[in-house]
């Protein structure tokens, strides 16, 4: 049987070596650095029909939006930064159309833009996977996370599948 003296030693070595784990944690963590920009292209028009012209015309290489996600690092600290650039359309005259093209809009936009997170959430997984191999072979890593990204496009037929759509 373990003396009391003994016993808040071994106590407090326990709870040291878990702050310790705690803190390693945090600390590769926070060695990640996710920031992000979000940018809007005006479109016009009161019908669903003129809003997809509009959005095929004007939208990032022919798509409604984008979600673009850059890795750097630091190969001597292994300092990670993912860096994500949202663009979306922005209906500039939403405001005269009929009430029920707004409602079929804004659903589709949430749709839309849960579509783009996603997209950035492989973005930020690619950056966790480089930190976490302490930055060995990150452009394999990032080649896997793009691929996801392709994949996930192609399952969800750009996110039509997920109600990006205007009828």
């Amino acid at each position: 049987m373990n003396s009391p003296a003994k016993l808040p030693t071994k106590i407090t070595m326990l709870l040291a070596a878990l702050i310790a784990f705690v803190l390693q944690a945090s600390i590769s963590e926070a060695s990640i650095s996710i920031k992000s920009k979000t940018h809007y292209y005006q479109i016009n028009g009161s019908t669903t029909g003129e809003l997809k012209a509009q959005m095929r015309k004007k939208g990032p290489n022919g798509h409604w939006a984008y979600a673009v996600w850059f890795i750097d690092w630091d190969n001597e600290g292994c300092d990670v930064s993912v860096k994500i650039n949202y663009i979306y359309p922005s209906w500039a005259n939403i405001d005269k159309a009929p009430n029920s093209v707004q409602l079929i809009w804004r659903k589709m936009i949430r749709a839309l833009k849960k579509h783009e997170k996603n997209h950035a959430r492989n973005g930020i997984m690619a950056g966790r996977a480089i930190d976490k191999s302490s930055c060995k072979n990150p452009d394999a890593t990032i080649r896997k996370w793009s691929s996801i990204d392709q994949e996930y496009d192609s399952s969800t037929n750009h996110g039509k599948t997920e109600g990006v759509v205007l009828p």
